[in-house]
């Protein structure tokens, strides 16, 4: 029985810190965003149970912000 319920957040993701190159950032980005197209990264989306990754703004994940500044201490 469901006795309550939350707003959806997003799924997994993968952040780069800003301390890497950007030209670094984007060739992680396109491999990461390009794993569905590949058989190697097909196999790693299927074995992590992952589905295939999509660009996301930060502001997409001020859901998951809200969550945690609600947590009791």
């Amino acid at each position: 029985r469901i006795i309550a319920e939350s707003e959806s957040i997003p799924h997994s993701l993968f952040v780069v810190h800003k301390r890497v190159p950007q030209v670094d950032r984007e060739k992680l980005k396109n491999r990461i965003l390009n794993w569905q197209n590949t058989t190697e990264g097909k196999n790693l989306l299927a074995n992590g149970k992952f589905i295939p990754f999509i660009p996301a703004e930060d502001e997409q994940y001020d859901i998951v912000r809200k969550y945690k500044s609600e947590r009791p201490d």
